[in-house]
This record gives C-alpha cells, sequence and structure tokens, in this order.
C-alpha cells in the first residue's frame, strides 16, 4: 500500500445518498458534511463516528450545514437559522464579526439578532448588551433603518469596547406589556441563559462576560420593569432610553435596587416630555445617571445605545 494517500472531501446528498466526490488535500481523516442534519462526521475505512464540531475543530466556532465548506475556516462567521425572515436575514448580513440569527423560546419563538462587531478582542472580557426596541419595532428597521437604526453606532464604537449586542423582536400590536413578563411565561433570565448558551455553542465557546447590560427603548422599558417585578432582572447597569413612562423608571429602580445596590441607572428623557416626571423622581438616587436627550425620541437608540 502507498505511504501517500490522497484525502477527499465528500458532501453527501442526502436525498439519493449519492455522494459526489471533491478532492481536497488533508492531513486528517476525510469529513463528511451532512448538510441536512448539520452534523459533522469523521469517518474511516472500517467506521463512522459522529463528533461534536467544536471538537472536531479545536477550539475554533464553525458554520454547518449551509453549504459552502469554505466557511468552516472563516474566523468571522454568520449563522442564520433556517425559517427566519428574509428582511430579517438581509439586515443581519450587513454587520462583520460574528453574528446569528434565529427563533427562540425564551423570547416566545420570536426571532433575535446577536452581533459580535468585527475587530473585538476576544482575549478579554465582553460587556454584553440586551437591547429592546420600541412599541411595534420590527427587527430588520430596529438593526439598519437608516435614519434611525442601530448600524452606524454599532459599527462606530471603539474597538477595545468588547462589547455583544443581543437585539429580539418583541410582541407587536399593543402586547408590549407581555414582553418578558413571568405571567405570559416569558422570562429575562431564562432569555439570558438561551442567549449565552448560542454564544458559547455557536460562535465563541471561550468567551468570557464581565459586565451585563439591559436597556429599554421607549416600551421597551416595560421589559426591565417586568423583569424587576418577577425577581428576574440580572444587570450590572440598565439602560431607560426614553421609556420613562408613568412609573416604569422609578418602579424598576426601587424594586432592583434592593436586589443589587450597585447596580447603575442611566436615565435618558427628553426634556418636557411624557417620560421627563418619573425620570425626574429618582435624581439624585444612588447609581442613577440622568441625562438630557438632545434628540428626538426615534433616534434616542441609535445615539444612546450602551451609554
Amino acid at each position: 500500500m502507498e505511504n501517500n494517500i490522497q484525502k477527499s472531501l465528500f458532501i453527501v446528498n442526502m436525498a439519493n445518498v449519492k455522494p459526489v466526490l471533491k478532492p481536497l488535500q488533508l492531513k486528517n481523516n476525510p469529513v463528511t458534511i451532512n448538510i441536512k442534519d448539520n452534523l459533522l462526521s469523521s469517518i474511516s475505512p472500517r467506521k463512522s463516528l459522529l463528533a461534536d464540531p467544536i471538537s472536531l475543530f479545536g477550539n475554533k466556532p464553525v458554520l454547518v450545514g449551509l453549504g459552502n465548506s469554505s466557511n468552516l475556516f472563516k474566523k468571522d462567521i454568520s449563522i442564520i437559522e433556517p425559517n427566519t425572515s428574509v428582511t430579517n436575514q438581509i439586515a443581519i448580513k450587513k454587520f462583520e464579526g460574528k453574528t446569528w440569527l434565529g427563533k427562540m423560546s425564551s423570547n416566545s419563538n420570536r426571532e433575535v439578532a446577536i452581533i459580535i462587531p468585527k475587530g473585538v478582542d476576544y482575549s478579554k472580557p465582553f460587556e454584553i448588551i440586551y437591547h429592546f426596541h420600541g412599541h411595534n419595532g420590527q427587527l430588520g428597521n430596529i438593526l439598519t433603518n437608516k435614519n434611525s437604526g442601530l448600524e452606524d453606532k454599532i459599527k462606530s464604537m471603539p474597538k477595545d469596547k468588547n462589547i455583544i449586542i443581543v437585539v429580539p423582536q418583541g410582541p407587536t400590536k399593543a402586547l408590549d406589556y407581555t414582553w418578558m413578563n413571568g405571567k405570559n411565561n416569558e422570562s429575562l433570565a431564562n432569555f439570558q441563559d438561551q442567549t449565552m448558551d448560542i454564544i458559547k455553542n455557536k460562535l465563541s465557546p471561550n468567551i468570557q462576560i464581565s459586565s451585563v447590560t439591559v436597556e429599554g427603548h421607549s416600551a421597551g422599558g416595560r421589559v426591565v420593569l417586568n423583569a424587576s417585578k418577577d425577581g428576574n432582572l440580572r444587570a450590572d447597569k440598565i439602560n431607560l432610553l426614553d421609556s420613562s413612562y408613568g412609573n416604569w423608571a422609578s418602579e424598576s429602580y426601587k424594586n432592583y435596587h434592593k436586589v443589587n445596590p450597585n447596580a447603575k441607572f442611566n436615565i435618558v428623557y427628553i426634556p418636557n416630555s411624557q417620560t421627563q416626571n418619573d425620570a425626574l423622581k429618582l435624581k439624585g438616587q444612588n447609581g442613577v445617571q440622568m441625562i438630557k436627550s438632545n434628540v428626538g425620541h426615534g433616534n434616542v437608540p441609535k445615539v444612546f445605545l450602551g451609554l
């Protein structure tokens, strides 16, 4: 038997189970990519052994099941799960780095975008920012709307500010009060746990989180209020981005300050607006920073994301 054997990459077509052979020089055993089931197999002439993608390729996260095998070895990753909105797919593709788009059970099976911007330092800890949009917001627009989207802000953030941005799609119509509300079988704590599972299993397995920010713009402030009432608010920093309607800001502070007196509250409000009265109730309170917005309500997230 010859000492040098040409290795090959087999792509299995599950429809007719006929392998299509593409010659490729590899140093180890050939690898089978099962496109249908998103599984990687290490094969030998005698046996087939299923292997976890992370184990197979060391600690490098890999994009599997999406067709182009060259993506397996790219540092930057864009994972788009099945049955996601075409509009949201177009939006998430505008971001370089490591990105994920898919539906999450902890968000009532609505879509969520996760963005780790290009140029961050994976050897250092990250701040993870959970951004909850306002009334009737649409994920694609929240990310890339020409006038008010987060795209420019995310891309212009200093590279030494290691961040992960998580933007979930909220409920439609007048159901803002149900978002991350225990009465609606949603929990912010569960959502955060599921988010971290996705990040570590699909984007960056060794990533370290140093701080957690939860922020709500407009009606997204109900998420902060709901989570603080349910005891599921977990954050080092809470940003209320022109969302201090009614008693949302003061009640959230009252509820969470008992649990985490060291948490920082950044209250952005527009003077002489509906959000001013409750915002001013927190003036001078421990850990509270008051910020007057010099932009209109719709542009507040674009300016103050992450603070």
